[in-house]
């Protein structure tokens, strides 16, 4: 019965230690400041990004971060550093695949 016990429980508690890490807020996305932050800053604030992307017109790299807007919608963040890895922009969005407009 033990055995059996700890079988069920050990994956559950694995589990609950690959927890994935709350979504930043609005105001935490507020108190960055640009030209003034680093990626160190951000990372600290934020913590890991979602993804990492490349654009074309982004002449640094983009960390997208998934959060909820007004703490309702699904969007994302995504933030933009230059080459230094500054900060100098943040653009906001809703997030295609969990908006049903974005889906037909």
């Amino acid at each position: 019965m033990k055995k059996l016990l700890l079988l069920v429980s050990l994956p559950l508690l694995l589990a609950a230690c690959a927890a994935p890490q709350p979504m930043p807020t609005a105001e935490q996305f507020a108190a960055l400041r640009l030209q003034q932050a680093t990626k160190e800053t951000v990372l600290r604030q934020l913590g890991a990004p979602s993804d990492q992307v490349r654009y074309a017109s982004v002449d640094g790299d983009v960390w997208v971060y998934r959060y909820k807007e007004a703490g309702v919608w699904d969007s994302l963040m995504h933030v933009e550093f230059d080459r230094k890895g500054v900060l100098q922009a943040m653009v906001s969005g809703p997030e295609p695949e969990r908006e049903s407009r974005w889906l037909r």
